[in-house]
């Protein structure tokens, strides 16, 4: 006899592996190859590499996407972690390069500090 438990969860984790994602198995959240964010976010996957690699400067969430040798590393960018993407892109499309940095640098700083 099954757990109806379990049967949910495998049929959740196969639903979203259809449509380009996975549950993560900690806290059941969804996780996003980079190709399926940028259609989300309406940007070529290219520029998801490029929030990616300015964000981990400032945000340490998005730490786990990128690493030193390779910015393609392949890691599925977690649901929660999406809003960080749309920050950035919110602010390269409203201000100049200077103070998108200013901004993300003053922000992150506060909320790591406090």
């Amino acid at each position: 006899m099954s757990c109806p438990q379990f049967d949910l969860l495998l049929i959740e984790t196969i639903l979203a592996t259809d449509q380009g994602t996975t549950a993560n198995d900690s806290l059941d959240e969804l996780e996003y190859t980079r190709t399926i964010v940028a259609g989300k976010l309406k940007i070529p996957a290219i520029t998801i590499v490029r929030y990616l690699t300015l964000g981990t400067d400032y945000i340490p969430a998005l730490k786990a996407y990128v690493s030193d040798d390779d910015p393609l590393n392949g890691k599925q960018i977690l649901e929660s972690n999406i809003k960080y993407l749309e920050e950035i892109q919110y602010l390269k499309l409203h201000y100049l390069p200077l103070r998108v940095t200013e901004i993300l640098n003053h922000k992150y700083t506060l909320l790591e500090s406090g």
